[in-house]
């Protein structure tokens, strides 16, 4: 008989679990019920603050699903939750009701009916800034923007492989990969940019050339990362299609196109083949020799982040280069043949299906 009690008992147990609430232990059917009430209470002042609901109801009004999510857009936030409460990033210990928010405006900028208070009837709050959730999709295309993991954002420029080597990698700008050549073998290179919240693991840095600064001329701006999963990458690009090989010398007078993550798709003319210049990035000044002049047809052929996208010939789509930088009036690219001899790169012949 005693057995009998202690397996219901036990049986109890499981069927309860307890949760450490500021009140002691709960039930978690006790604490997802406080919760939704806290939840509540807060929300509604907040959309009673901002004129969504009226003032006089929003003590007493049961909020249903459809009704949060409404009330979530028109009140510009992000979510609502009940949970652990963070202070200067780290966790306190207390609960809170969470306020998810893309960014945090300080106090004093924000208008009266925007503030958010730090208790309603009792019930403590914290805001907390996430940015904008997205879904994580992969794979990713070619174009698309990526960079450091503490870097600025660029372009990924196209597949490529090693010979012997199973891994496949991906080509970009040193300046994009490789902090102009003050990173570390190893660092993660993430998508979609640095410092965006939603910022995933992509690859990691393998190899590069790090840019000379001064009068010393750089040949081209170029690193690549290995792949940390080959499926998280597709070989197209956007509105252009997967590029062609073998790599193709780039030409006087040529058609091109490229597709970048901040410009798109772009269409251009190669002005000059044997091109020297300068480009001056963070107070730095960065001599290039024997790189390609762009133009653009009818707009710029790029614009800022759309460093280290490939740029393909315009008709064949054979691989001519990549994007290092420029202005308005036209782009500097870097010439594959010298990129693909220093890190002993081989084009994709063939992208196995995964």
């Amino acid at each position: 008989m005693s057995s009998k009690r202690w397996q219901s008992t036990e049986v109890a147990s499981r069927a309860q679990p307890q949760i450490l609430s500021q009140g002691g232990h709960v039930s978690r059917t006790q604490f997802r019920h406080d919760a939704r009430l806290k939840k509540q209470a807060v929300f509604l002042r907040i959309a009673a603050d901002r004129g969504l609901v009226a003032k006089s109801l929003a003590s007493n009004r049961a909020m249903t699903s459809r009704t949060t999510f409404r009330l979530l857009q028109n009140a510009n936030l992000v979510g609502i939750g009940y949970g652990a409460k963070e202070t200067a990033g780290k966790i306190t210990g207390d609960l809170a009701v969470r306020v998810y928010v893309r960014r945090k405006i300080p106090l004093a900028d924000l208008a009266l009916d925007q503030k958010i208070p730090r208790f309603v009837a009792g019930i403590a709050t914290d805001v907390i800034p996430i940015g904008q959730p997205r879904f994580h999709s992969r794979p990713a295309h070619l174009g698309i923007g990526i960079s450091h993991v503490r870097g600025k954002a660029g372009s990924l420029g196209c597949l490529v492989r090693k010979p012997g080597d199973e891994a496949w990698y991906i080509l970009s700008a040193c300046h994009v990969l490789a902090l102009s050549g003050a990173g570390e073998i190893g660092d993660l290179i993430v998508e979609p940019p640095a410092p965006s919240a939603t910022s995933t693991r992509l690859a990691v840095l393998a190899d590069f050339e790090p840019l000379q600064i001064g009068d010393e001329p750089n040949r081209f701006d170029a690193a690549v990362a290995r792949l940390d999963h080959l499926a998280d990458v597709t070989n197209m690009i956007p509105a252009i299609g997967e590029p062609q090989w073998p790599l193709m010398e780039p030409l006087l007078y040529q058609s091109v196109r490229k597709h970048g993550a901040t410009s798109l798709h772009t269409v251009g003319v190669v002005l000059d083949t044997q091109a020297e210049g300068l480009i001056v990035s963070g107070g730095q000044s960065y001599a290039f020799a024997d790189v390609v002049f762009v133009g653009g047809a009818e707009k710029a052929f790029s614009l800022g982040g759309d460093s280290g996208a490939l740029v393909v010939d315009a008709m064949s789509r054979r691989a001519v280069g990549l994007v290092v930088g420029g202005t308005a009036r036209g782009t500097f690219i870097s010439p594959l043949k010298a990129v693909f001899r220093r890190f002993g790169l081989e084009a994709p012949t063939s992208t196995p299906v995964v």
